[in-house]
């Protein structure tokens, strides 16, 4: 399947469960302390998703079907965004509206794992 959809599909997944109970109706020092809590223990959930992210994009580059580059460090940068847009939730991205979400994710996302390593 096409990596920019990809992309689209996981990070409006993503936006929307970081926008339903129990992590939305929160307030910003709550949503602080949840990330603070993801990012505990070795590995930490962030470490792990990460991880799992680094190997989807490493398997992809293998085959192919993207630009190799440092899957950790474009995992890395895929979830910042993500804990961004949940930290900090007001945006001109409107974040209730999925097909918004995908667009912005296709066009400012998607480069993140297409646009080949440079040094």
């Amino acid at each position: 399947s096409d990596p920019r959809e990809q992309v689209a599909e996981a990070f409006a997944l993503c936006i929307d469960v970081v926008r339903q109970p129990p992590f939305h109706h929160v307030s910003a020092a709550r949503r602080a302390e949840l990330v603070a809590a993801f990012a505990e223990g070795a590995p930490s959930p962030l470490e792990r998703g990460r991880d799992f992210i680094a190997e989807a994009i490493r398997v992809q580059a293998q085959r192919g079907e993207i630009p190799a580059a440092d899957p950790r460090q474009q995992a890395d940068a895929l979830m910042h965004v993500i804990i961004g847009f949940y930290v900090t939730p007001t945006s001109p991205v409107n974040l209730a509206d999925g097909d918004e979400v995908r667009a912005f994710a296709r066009r400012y996302l998607s480069p993140i794992l297409l646009s080949p390593a440079t040094e």
